[in-house]
């Protein structure tokens, strides 16, 4: 791979993740022949943060590393760039192709449901695969909704804002449209607005009455929240219609945002050792809005100053890399 750009490899095996525990990452090649070290795309940082593993061939393919039978690991500050993405699987039939001629398959080909950006994927299930360009799937006067969490992940006791949208492919209006949305029960409610219509609340639930929806328009509902707990909050919504829908699939629609623990910092203190007497170390300690009051403790070693101090909480994540 000589050519720039993102590099896809599906997953052979689906996994849930919640993105908030750290993620190990092995990316691992091994070159036919003889070449220079190869890199894939990194961030540098101030600290070494990732390690990775290379070796001349003499220790075989490294997908049969395991314990001894590695190179010894190397520290680095390059981290490397990588984007995990999500997918779900949309109906479609045929879902096999017949024979190919000439090494391609040609015929008709069915897709079951609506979505953006969705893309054929075939695979010979020997790890060869190849996917399309991305393309849209629409339903006649289908009504959806999605929501959007920002930010995500978000710091307790900041805003959260979630960005509701109900789209109406058309060509006829749909009418007495209503959106329920369901909070999570460890959020309060700052404010609730629609791009049309009105909204009421009643504990954890915010009920717009956004009236009609032109074919190919859509209705914005804002919601702005402030997190009482970390940890992961859901978030879900529904939008009905007086007029049957076309494909209920989209009428339901889910956020998980993860609730960050505050920020604490301690920052840069310093203390000129004097010739006589006692002088104190001064700090300052900085977080962000907490239900608790922040406290921090400065252990003075043996006199060599001045001295730096800055601690961080939660720990940054660490990545692992293995490269041939």
């Amino acid at each position: 791979m000589i050519n720039p750009g993102w590099v896809v490899f599906p997953f052979t095996t689906p996994f849930e993740f919640h993105g908030a525990d750290n993620l190990m990452v092995d990316l691992s090649f091994n070159n036919s022949t003889y070449s220079s070290n190869g890199l894939c795309g990194f961030t540098m940082t101030d600290q070494p943060r990732a390690i990775y593993f290379r070796t001349d061939s003499a220790f075989g393919d490294p997908l049969a590393w395991s314990g001894a039978q590695n190179p010894p690991p190397i520290l680095t500050r390059r981290i490397p760039n990588i984007k995990l993405t999500t997918e779900t699987a949309v109906p479609i039939s045929p879902d096999a192709s017949g024979n190919f001629v000439n090494g391609v398959w040609t015929g008709p080909l069915a897709i079951n449901a609506p979505g953006t950006g969705i893309a054929l994927r075939a695979s010979d299930g020997q790890r060869h695969t190849g996917v399309s360009s991305p393309f849209t799937v629409t339903a006649l006067n289908d009504l959806g909704v999605t929501i959007l969490d920002s930010p995500s992940p978000v710091r307790l006791h900041e805003k959260l804002i979630y960005t509701l949208t109900v789209t109406n492919t058309g060509p006829t209006s749909a009418n007495d449209v209503r959106l329920i949305d369901t909070l999570p029960a460890s959020l309060n409610l700052v404010t609730a607005t629609t791009s049309q219509g009105s909204s009421v609340t009643a504990s954890n639930l915010v009920i717009c009455e956004l009236g009609s929806v032109a074919g190919g328009g859509r209705a914005v509902v804002t919601i702005v929240g402030i997190p009482t707990a970390a940890g992961m909050i859901t978030n879900r919504a529904s939008v009905t219609r007086r007029e049957p829908d076309s494909f209920a699939g989209n009428n339901l629609a889910t956020a998980v945002t993860v609730v960050l623990p505050p920020t604490l910092s301690v920052t840069d203190a310093s203390v000129k050792e004097g010739d006589s007497g006692t002088t104190n170390a001064v700090s300052t300690c900085f977080s962000r809005p907490s239900a608790r009051k922040p406290s921090a403790s400065i252990f003075s070693p043996p006199p060599v100053w001045p001295r730096r101090m800055l601690t961080t909480c939660p720990p940054t994540a660490r990545w692992f890399s293995r490269l041939a």
